[in-house]
Parts: structure tokens; sequence; C-alpha cells
């Protein structure tokens, strides 16, 4: 029973209530059924965590540190809310089941809104990935976009390189076929048409003329032309098919002793106990036309070229170098002087020219020349065997020269002896192989890959002409095998190759 202490008690003000002027005490356990009308004035500051089975509010969110099961929480309401703490993801009870309660998964990926008002948005958004996004209008994107990096794009065309200057045969493009360049300087635009390796075909489509294309100064057609006894007959062979030569046409005159260039589509014969200079367009069979003339009458002389400039050595009489720019007919130039005269065979690069042996002097020296560049010849190096009368043809790779056959100094004196040197690095010459015959004054071609010596001497003296014709692998050293026959047997003639 509870006791309740009271200091005065006023009378009955007429509502039938008593006035306590003091407060009560007790602990109030055993009121019931109190009206919360009788309750007036602030209730003091009470503690819930006792209070237990208060019903659910479906509208609050319950927190716990695990997700809810089908039997826990063991009474919910329908679209009672659970917040798992440790996860942070959100649960919907969406049916109510005694032991089999459903509990539905919501991430709040945002999957679902629709019409989200910019207005309902405060505070900094997360990062987002735009991955799955489709559809996106442009009308719905406002402001600035971040910096985007384009590193994992592909099949974007890139602008073209801009260079102050043109680009080479040897320019090679990153982007492969089809690469720009644009020259800053002259506003020449070009394309590449082909992007083989050092040789890429550069195709001029501004408004401007010339296209870059590589430098040519073999091909897969020989030519053999004139020689010894005089005559004016032309020669012809497919380098790479053994067989016999074949009637290409005559030149303007007939003589021997002169010397051929090529700038890859057209053939030049020079000399020949005579300052001339004939042209034949190596594709096509048919005569020779005059070109124009040397600096002074050449006989027993190489001549050599790097597609664009035909150069051609002294011969016994006057150590004066020519020159002639292969695609314009005109008179040659004066380009310099050897280091030694004689009769001299020649070779040649893309750069650089080579000048070896000597006639009646049976010299060994070997000069080069910068072939763009007119100027007195330098040493290079020594043949293996001084000789003269050396094939005067042309007979190399890109890389490497050899020179064939010859008079030899000492011993008997025709040589069958072949060399060969690496054009890019001064030095002497090594053997190679060894000819099917020995000969002098026999002329070689090649096609970069295969070289080919025609015609020739035997013995030197009073000896009977060759019509033979022996071919060899240019990078692999070893002895000639025979090509075939010339059609005409002569020796000292002009030789070239092109397309």
């Amino acid at each position: 029973m509870s006791t309740i202490h009271v200091n005065t008690i006023t009378t009955v003000d007429g509502t039938g209530n008593i006035t306590v002027s003091r407060p009560l005490s007790g602990s109030g356990a055993s009121l019931t059924n109190l009206p919360a009308a009788n309750l007036t004035g602030a209730l003091p500051a009470i503690n819930g965590a006792a209070i237990t089975n208060l019903p659910a509010d479906p509208d609050e969110i319950a927190k716990q540190s695990s997700d809810p099961t089908v039997s826990s929480p063991a009474t919910p309401i329908l679209g009672q809310v659970v917040l798992n703490t440790t996860s942070g993801e959100m649960f919907v009870c969406t049916t109510v089941s005694v032991g089999a309660n459903v509990w539905t998964r919501h991430n709040g990926d945002g999957s679902a809104l629709t019409n989200l008002s910019s207005a309902n948005l405060t505070g900094a958004l997360p990062a987002i990935n735009g991955a799955s996004l489709t559809n996106l209008s442009s009308a719905n994107l406002t402001g600035a976009l971040p910096a985007i990096s384009g590193a994992s794009l592909t099949g974007i065309v890139p602008g073209p390189t801009v260079s102050a200057s043109d680009p080479a045969a040897d320019t090679n493009p990153s982007s492969g076929l089809g690469t720009q360049w644009a020259n800053s300087t002259s506003g020449e635009f070009y394309i590449c048409t082909d992007a083989t390796t050092d040789k890429n075909v550069w195709t001029n489509v501004g408004a401007g003329s010339g296209d870059i294309v590589p430098i040519v100064f073999h091909g897969g057609r020989g030519i053999f032309a004139g020689g010894n006894p005089s005559t004016n007959t032309i020669q012809y062979i497919t380098i790479s098919t053994t067989g016999n030569a074949t009637d290409f046409g005559n030149m303007t005159t007939a003589r021997d002793g002169n010397s051929g260039c090529t700038g890859g589509s057209r053939g030049i014969i020079a000399g020949g106990r005579s300052n001339v200079i004939d042209y034949i367009t190596i594709a096509t069979t048919g005569n020779a036309i005059d070109f124009g003339d040397l600096t002074v009458s050449k006989t027993y002389h190489g001549a050599l070229s790097n597609g664009i400039r035909g150069v051609f050595a002294p011969d016994g009489s006057a150590n004066v170098i020519d020159y002639v720019t292969v695609a314009t007919t005109g008179n040659a130039t004066d380009f310099g002087d050897r280091t030694t005269s004689g009769d001299t065979y020649g070779a040649n690069g893309e750069t650089r020219g080579l000048f070896a042996g000597g006639g009646g002097s049976y010299s060994n020296i070997i000069d080069y020349i910068t072939i763009a560049t007119p100027g007195n010849a330098t040493d290079f190096g020594d043949l293996t065997v001084g000789r003269g009368y050396v094939g005067m043809g042309t007979c190399e790779s890109l890389t490497r020269a050899l020179f064939v056959g010859g008079g030899a100094a000492s011993g008997p004196n025709i040589s069958d002896i072949i060399d060969y040197v690496t054009i890019a690095t001064p030095g002497n010459a090594t053997d190679f192989g060894d000819l099917t015959n020995e000969v002098y004054s026999s002329n070689s071609c090649g096609n970069g890959t295969r070289g080919v010596s025609g015609g020739g001497r035997y013995p030197a003296n009073g000896g009977n002409n060759l019509n033979v014709m022996d071919y060899f692998t240019i990078a692999t050293p070893g002895n000639a095998v025979d090509f075939g026959d010339l059609f005409q047997a002569v020796h000292i003639m002009a030789s070239m190759s092109g397309d």
C-alpha cells in the first residue's frame, strides 16, 4: 500500500477536486487508468530504456549489425525497414509470415529514380561511373565537363604531322598507310600511299606537285648496250629468270668502251670513244635517244647512280668525273677528280658511289664520292688484287658492292675474281668467289638481290669475245653459276638495270 503525505488540504473548491499545496510523494507504481486530462504541467525526463513490447512503427528504420532473416525480427510489420549498419544495405519487409518473412534488399543505386529535381540535391555528389549510361540527351547536359582521358579510344584518325620540311622516302610513319604530312614552310600536303619501310611513297595531294618516292637505281630488267667489236646493239634480260638475252633496240651510234647507269625507269648510256650520251626507257624496248654530251670523250670508264644523279668515272686519258641529272636531258657537268686516273669500275649505294681498279695500271685502289655533293673522290680501301678492266657496270645491293673479273697485275693477266665491300664502311675488299670463266672487260648489272655478269674477253690479247653470262646472289659469297648467253658476244659495253 502506498502512503501519501499531505501537508495542507484545502477544502473542496466546488469541482470535487481537492487542492494539495505540497507535492505528493510516492512511486505511483500502482496507479492505473490515469487520464491524460488530469495531468498538467511539464513531465520530468523519463528513461524509456526498460520499455518493451512497444508496437513497431513502419515509418521508423530499425538498425542492426546484420541482415534480417526469415525469422528475425520475429514479428515485423509489412513495410518495416531494417538497415544493416555493417554493410550499409537496407531491407524492406514485403511479406509477413511467421518464420517465413520476406525481406527485399534495396541498395539505393537510384536506378528507379525519375524526374529528380536539382533543387532536391544538396552537397557534393560522389564519383559516378557512367559506363552503362545510354541515350543521354545533350539537352540534359549543362555546365562544364571535367577533363576526360582518351587513352583508351580506338579508331580515331590522327591529324597530320606538321613539319617545316617534306617527308623523305625513309620517313617511316608510325600510323602506316594513309598518314598525312603537312609542310608548314611550303604549304605542301602529302599522304603516305605506300608504307614500305625506308621506301615509303608520299603522294602530294596539295596545290603543289612532286611526290616523295624511294630512290631507285636498279630494277628487274638488265641491259647490255654496245661493246667491242663496235656495235650499236642493245640487249636485255630478266634478272630473276635465267636464260638468253633478247634484242632491245639500237644506240644512236655504234661504239664500245661505253658505260651505263639508271634512274630506275630511264637508262643512260655514255661515252665509248666519244662524248655521246643516249637514253632509253628500260620498260619499253626500242632505240635510244640523244640525251646530251659528256664534258670530255671517255673510253673504258665506269658509271654509277643514286637514281637521281648519274656519275661517270674518268678513263685513262683524263681524270675527270662527270655527272648528269637522270630525269633531265642535257650536257654533263664536271663533278671532280679521282685519286688516280685509269679505266674504272663503278658501283653505288643510295648516297655513296665507288670507283675501283684502273686500266693498264692494274690499280687496286677503291675511291668513293658522295653522289649528291660534287667534289674530289676520297680513298676507300683496296681490291684483293690490283687489276684493270674490271667489269664496268654496277652490281650492288643497298649495302654491298661487287667488283667482277678484270685483268690482273701479276700472274695470268685475266681474272675470275669477285670482290665485295660494304658500301657504308671504308676498308679493303674481301674475296666473294669466282666467275665460271676468267674474263676481263665484262659488264654487270643487278636487281639488288641477284647480280649478273655478261660478255668480256679471254685471253686478253687477240682473244675471243665471250657471250657467257654468270649470276650470283649478292648477299651470299660464293662462286657464280651460268645464267645464259648474250645473243651477241661483246666486251667493254655499257650495262645497267631498271624497270
